[in-house]
């Protein structure tokens, strides 16, 4: 019998859980989240402050951190109420030690022998009901004062760190060797071993679990399917987040309010409770449509529209509206100041918004494990097949078949969104 080795860290404990959550959304997706809100930060306002005698941490307490409370706030009770519904790291690292979270129990009520759908509907709504005066107070919070940064005297200018840009820098390679890089090379590594976590086998080194995955027939199918997902989930969310964030940042609309309140239920709803719902209704009024791309499209858009129109909305507070009142003077029509005026500056954040809906829809797997089919199979639910099996190494390969996709996305569309917005 084979013994695995033991380790300094355990990743079937609590830490375990957090150390994953750390690296999957925890320190990346926030920083990238913030990035657009510093970066239309004036420097002018930093200028002023430290020519009337305030210090770097003064000018970051009392000006950069006040400015940035909208994007802040946001990306923090996102963080928040995404914790609600994770489902898949607990059901692999949580559920073999006993500890159930949320999402894992409305799992296991929706696998009973007789699924529990009244149980596992109750916990959803109270989430719900937990999290909806957070949302109103995020919102009434964000509309009382004013955050704009960006106006017809904007000056762009990147803070020099001195002699702390090596701390700085040692600092962040730190956390990133920490939360991302160790874990992806001890998954590489995982892709060409015998048996994923043992080193002590006999010529523990192999390429049959690339050969088995690269010969299955259902891999190129699934590869097809997450382009097509992901890339239609990143065009049609981005464009329509922009719009809505929009309607209620800039309209006069009476019902802005409930609108931005409702546009969070689709991140406080666990993915597979809305992946039912849209079952339930697919099969009674949309039959044709059920196991189809197109409906895990928009499955999947719905899923992301929580961070698309809140990561936007708290960008465009920053952008004073007399940008927009001079084209209107000067003659032009509301498309032109949206195409000409409003989107440039917003581009990079568009980029980013669209980037991260394909990003998450290439992983998703809650919303829309009950809604595809054979035909509709992505590389996430391909890989979740192979761990159910077991095939913990084949598994492995298809998770760094989609990172290696993932980063090529995210790396091209870095360096096309750096050149786009403010100058």
């Amino acid at each position: 019998m084979i013994e695995r080795e033991t380790g300094p860290f355990d990743i079937y404990t609590f830490w375990g859980l957090v150390w994953v959550h750390l690296g999957q959304n925890a320190i990346a997706l926030k920083t990238i989240l913030l990035i657009p809100a510093f970066r239309n930060l004036d420097a002018a306002m930093e200028e002023a402050s430290r020519l009337s005698g305030a210090g770097v941490f003064g000018t970051l307490r009392k000006v950069v951190m006040p400015l940035m409370i909208p994007a802040i706030v946001v990306t923090a009770l996102l963080g928040f109420v995404r914790l609600w519904q994770s489902f898949e790291t607990e059901l692999v690292l949580g559920v073999p030690q006993g500890f159930y979270v949320y999402g894992t129990k409305i799992y296991d009520f929706l696998n009973h022998e007789v699924p529990q759908y009244g149980e596992a509907t109750v916990l959803a709504v109270s989430v719900i009901v937990l999290t909806l005066p957070l949302m109103i107070l995020q919102r009434r919070y964000s509309v009382r004062r004013n955050y704009e940064t960006v106006s017809g005297r904007y000056k762009l200018n990147p803070t020099h760190l001195g002699r702390a840009k090596w701390p700085v820098f040692f600092l962040v390679m730190g956390v990133a060797l920490f939360v991302s890089i160790v874990p992806v090379i001890s998954v590489v590594m995982g892709t060409f071993m015998k048996i994923f976590g043992y080193f002590n086998v006999e010529q523990p080194w192999t390429l049959n679990h690339w050969q088995r995955v690269l010969n299955d027939p259902v891999f190129l199918l699934a590869v097809r399917n997450t382009f097509l997902v992901a890339g239609g989930a990143a065009a049609l969310g981005a464009a329509m987040t922009a719009l809505i964030a929009y309607i209620l940042v800039r309209t006069h609309f009476r019902l802005r309010g409930f609108l931005d309140v409702m546009t969070w239920l689709p991140h406080a709803l666990p993915g597979m409770l809305m992946g039912l719902g849209v079952l339930w209704v697919t099969l009674t009024v949309l039959k044709p449509f059920y196991g189809s791309v197109s409906l895990l499209i928009l499955v999947v858009v719905a899923s992301g529209m929580t961070v698309g129109v809140q990561i936007i909305k708290s960008n465009i507070v920053q952008f004073s509206p007399e940008l927009e009142e001079a084209s209107r003077l000067s003659g032009a029509s509301w498309f032109y100041t949206m195409r000409r005026v409003v989107l440039p500056p917003l581009a990079p954040v568009l980029v980013l918004i669209a980037t991260v809906n394909f990003v998450s829809a290439s992983r998703d797997v809650s919303s829309i494990i009950l809604l595809a089919s054979g035909d509709s199979m992505t590389l996430a639910l391909l890989q979740l097949d192979y761990m159910v099996a077991p095939y913990w190494e084949s598994a492995t390969v298809v998770a760094v078949v989609m990172t290696l996709i993932s980063t090529g996305l995210a790396l091209v569309a870095r360096g096309f969104g750096v050149r786009l917005g403010i100058r």
